[in-house]
C-alpha cells in the first residue's frame, strides 16, 4: 500500500488536507484501486474530517469498451509459436499470415479444436497483464488449455517468453 499525503491545499478557496491511497494489489481486471479522504483545515490548523467537496461527474470515457459476457474461464498456460514463424499461413480460414507483433492471435491444442473453433474469443491474464485475442490457429503441440500466443501478446501476459500460468476467459 502506498500513501501520498498532501497537508495543505487550496481548492476553490477552501483549504483542505487530501489523503489518497493506492491499493496495487493484482485485481482480476489489472486495474489498480484507489480511495482518497478529503478533510477541512480550520484557520487554526485542525484537521476537520468528512469535509464535502463540490465535483463534477466526469464524462465517460469513449475510448473505454465494455467487455462482452463470459461464457467460461479457468486456469491455464501460455507459450509462443517462435519467430521462425512470421509470415506463414495460420490455419483458421481468414486469419492471414503470422504476425509476431500481433497480440489477438491464438493458437489451441487438438483437445480444444471443437470446444474452442475457428474465432473463438478469449481474454487472457497472467503475470504481467491482460490481452483480447482470437483464435486464428491451430498447435498441435499445446495440450488441455494451452494456448499458443505471438511473442507480442506472451511479452504482454507473461513479460518474458516462456511459459507461463495464465487465466483464460472464454468469450462465444
Amino acid at each position: 500500500m502506498t500513501q501520498w499525503k498532501i497537508l495543505a491545499a487550496l481548492l476553490a478557496g477552501l483549504a483542505i488536507a487530501i489523503v489518497a491511497t493506492s491499493i496495487a494489489e493484482a485485481q482480476p481486471t489489472g486495474k489498480t484501486q484507489a480511495t482518497i479522504r478529503v478533510y477541512g483545515l480550520a484557520s487554526d490548523g485542525v484537521v476537520i474530517p468528512d469535509t464535502p467537496v463540490p465535483t463534477a461527474t466526469p464524462a465517460p470515457d469513449p475510448t473505454i469498451v465494455p467487455a462482452p459476457a463470459i461464457r467460461s474461464g479457468g486456469a491455464g498456460e501460455v507459450t509462443h509459436y517462435g519467430i521462425g514463424f512470421q509470415g506463414s499461413q495460420m490455419g483458421c480460414p481468414g486469419s492471414g499470415v503470422y504476425d509476431t507483433n500481433d497480440t489477438t492471435i491464438v493458437a489451441v491444442g487438438p483437445s480444444q479444436y471443437q470446444q474452442w473453433p475457428c474465432g473463438t474469443g478469449f481474454y487472457i491474464s497472467g503475470p504481467n497483464g491482460s490481452i483480447w485475442a482470437t483464435r486464428q490457429d491451430s498447435c498441435p503441440g499445446c495440450g488441455t488449455n494451452h494456448l499458443d500466443l505471438s511473442e507480442a501478446g506472451m511479452l504482454t501476459v507473461c513479460g518474458y517468453l516462456g511459459r507461463c500460468p495464465v487465466w483464460i476467459e472464454v468469450q462465444r
